[in-house]
């Protein structure tokens, strides 16, 4: 097991235990969190995503049950990496590290049903199932209403996920940009480096990926076109667990 991880899973039918777990969930994040959220509860975790962000977390939002027209700037760009709305009911969601994980009934914060409920697991292989339930199922459904500006180089990153899309802002901008990256102990390899050719990702619009989990830098090196992906990635040529990104 991962540290952190446990074999339990707890169950709150209170809404307003719900909203502590996830406010719990996000105190803790240290590389990112992947929230959707009920438009009437926003401002009640507003702190923590806020703070979340100030650690340089990426936060992915999801509005859900959202008829309100926001502003960009002041409702989502000091709480969100990236942000969407929808106007359709969907899971209450609070995915932190890709190890920490809520799934909630779409309206037990805001129906009086005690029949209503929310889980919470500490395992890696449900949470990043939590995590491509939510991209895979309702984040293309929603508009987006906030993306990142490129972040300034050189930018490092013990999350390979936010990597990519740091690099896909660069190149969106046609800034031709470097990354090293340092594959997996169990791939026994040195740090593999090369300009990056291409960034495929599911969650900035528009997503270009062929598959909503994969985040993929694509570099080209030594050895020809190379793929890196994640700790978990099984598309890829390299499993990594960080990088940086420089100008070339």
């Amino acid at each position: 097991m991962f540290p952190g991880e446990s074999t339990e899973l707890s169950c709150v039918s209170d809404p307003g235990d719900a909203l502590d777990r996830v406010r719990s969930l996000l105190d803790g994040a240290e590389h990112s969190a992947v929230v959707s959220i009920h438009e009437a509860y926003l401002d009640a975790i507003r702190p923590e995503l806020e703070a979340a962000r100030d650690r340089d977390a990426l936060v992915v939002l999801l509005v859900y049950d959202c008829h309100t027209v926001v502003d960009p700037v002041t409702d989502f760009e000091p709480i969100a990496s990236i942000a969407r709305q929808t106007e359709r009911i969907v899971p209450m969601y609070c995915v932190v590290d890709d190890l920490h994980g809520l799934y909630g009934d779409p309206e037990l914060l805001v129906a009086d049903d005690p029949a209503l409920r929310a889980s919470i697991v500490h395992n890696r292989d449900i949470a990043y199932a939590l995590y491509g339930h939510l991209v895979g199922n309702y984040w293309r459904a929603g508009v987006e209403t906030h993306s990142p500006e490129p972040p300034a180089l050189p930018v490092s990153s013990d999350d390979v996920r936010g990597l990519v899309i740091d690099a896909a802002v660069h190149l969106r901008q046609a800034t031709p940009i470097v990354a090293t990256v340092e594959p997996v102990p169990s791939e026994d390899r040195d740090e593999i480096e090369g300009p990056v050719i291409d960034a495929t990702q599911a969650l900035l619009s528009p997503a270009d990926s062929a598959v909503s989990l994969q985040s993929t830098l694509v570099l080209r090196t030594d050895t020809g076109r190379t793929t890196v992906g994640g700790p978990g990635a099984y598309l890829e040529d390299v499993k990594a667990v960080s990088g940086t990104l420089r100008a070339m």
